[in-house]
């Protein structure tokens, strides 16, 4: 199995577990997924997506005001969320920095 095909597993357990109204195991997904994509800016920034939907769907199963339960799970998928996108930004940083790369030697 590739890690591609990994990951496409990974998305469908965010899907189906956040539709089935189990979020806790929907969230432990991506951050499988982060492991398989540690250098991927791309599939970092979806996983992120992932959390922001997740802090959204505890919105819409509280029909009104969150619990503190609800508000301490929402205010960790956005911290997951924020914490990605950080690393996404300190690559995309980090890449910039670098510049063009000057090649010494023989050119044909």
């Amino acid at each position: 199995m590739s890690r591609k095909d990994l990951s496409r597993c990974y998305d469908r357990l965010v899907y189906y577990g956040s539709r089935g109204g189990d979020l806790p195991a929907a969230a432990a997904a991506p951050l499988e997924r982060e492991k398989l994509w540690c250098d991927d800016a791309a599939e970092l920034t979806k996983i992120a997506d992932d959390f922001n939907e997740l802090a959204d769907l505890v919105d819409v199963r509280a029909e009104g005001q969150l619990s503190p339960q609800q508000q301490a799970e929402k205010s960790h998928y956005l911290a997951e969320s924020k914490r990605v996108r950080r690393v996404v930004a300190a690559m995309t940083q980090r890449k910039s920095s670098v510049g063009p790369v000057t090649v010494i030697g023989n050119q044909q």
